[in-house]
């Protein structure tokens, strides 16, 4: 058998064997954090559209248009200089 160094190979340490496992659980509970997170967002946004829907009088529509007006139709200048 041939020394894998003298073959060009890297050959992992205890210490690297060890920090794999920890860089794996830190990846996953991260992802867990940001799957929660967005999970949390959608309920509370369909939360929020079940309840303007059961009383439409309280939806402020001036202030939507006036968003989608600001946001899309003024923006396209914008982004078609894209």
């Amino acid at each position: 058998m041939q020394d894998p160094d003298l073959l060009g190979l890297e050959v992992e340490v205890a210490g690297d064997q060890e920090r794999h496992p920890a860089r794996i659980g830190r990846q996953a509970r991260d992802n867990l954090r940001g799957a929660f997170g967005l999970l949390s967002f959608a309920g509370e946004a369909a939360v929020a559209l079940v309840r303007a829907l059961a009383q439409p009088r309280r939806i402020r529509w001036r202030t939507i248009l006036y968003n989608v007006q600001t946001a899309g139709f003024e923006a396209l200048p914008i982004t078609g200089t894209l």
